[in-house]
């Protein structure tokens, strides 16, 4: 595929940054991270909000801290409003942090 060497990249990586934050106890590594199984996209006012709202009434659907992250497309840049300029990148623990209330609610 176009993508398969950037992506095998980006996998590496993340790869390497789960196991950072496993804890070694009783000959065995714990920590339970999460990642979306997927996201709701969209334009504005194209009714992801609407959707997103009927998905919270689902009792086995787990959420982010946060409703919009915007992790994937502007803060993982270090970009928090354009008109602001650059910041420091967010790093991909602090995206995955979202998630911990989560995966604490599937464990």
């Amino acid at each position: 595929a176009l993508y398969s060497k950037r992506f095998r990249t980006i996998f590496d990586y993340l790869r390497k940054v789960f196991w950072n934050h496993l804890y070694h106890y009783d000959d065995k590594y714990y920590r339970l991270r999460c990642l979306p199984h997927f996201y709701i996209i969209g334009q504005p006012k194209c009714g992801t909000t609407d959707l997103y709202d009927r998905l919270r009434l689902h009792p086995e659907v787990k959420f982010s801290a946060i409703k919009e992250p915007h992790w994937w497309t502007r803060k993982r840049f270090g970009i928090i409003r354009l008109r602001d300029g650059f910041h420091d990148r967010y790093p991909v623990n602090d995206y995955l942090d979202l998630f911990d209330l989560a995966a604490h609610q599937i464990q």
